[in-house]
């Protein structure tokens, strides 16, 4: 038995606090990349200190998401409105949006995601 690993009928479900507060379901994605990329990152660290002691730490780091739809698509319009709306201008106040995004595979499996700002 083969395991699917494409993102061939996956959804993403959306939810902007101020723009999108109901919710969109991304499902244009694009077959050419990643449909969904999270990049690597590093959350600790360690070092030799000078009197030869192992130094650990840790950091705090907000993880970037990528998500690749098909390009002139209503998704690719709602994220483009998406991005619009959080671009801070002069006059405007910043904004100050959650923006929790589980994605679900065609099992119907889902994969939450912490709240991000």
């Amino acid at each position: 038995m083969a395991n699917d690993i494409t993102g061939f009928g996956s959804a993403i479900s959306l939810v902007a606090s101020s723009t999108f507060p109901v919710g969109i379901a991304i499902t244009q994605l694009a077959d050419d990349s990643d449909p969904f990329d999270m990049s690597s990152v590093k959350i600790a660290d360690t070092a030799m200190g000078v009197n030869g002691d192992l130094i650990k730490w840790s950091r705090a780091i907000g993880k970037p998401v990528t998500i690749s739809v098909i390009p002139g698509s209503l998704d690719d319009i709602n994220l483009a409105t998406l991005a619009a709306a959080n671009n801070a201008t002069q006059g405007r106040p910043t904004p100050r949006m959650s923006l929790p995004s589980p994605s679900f595979t065609p099992t119907g499996a889902s994969s939450p995601s912490r709240t991000g700002s």
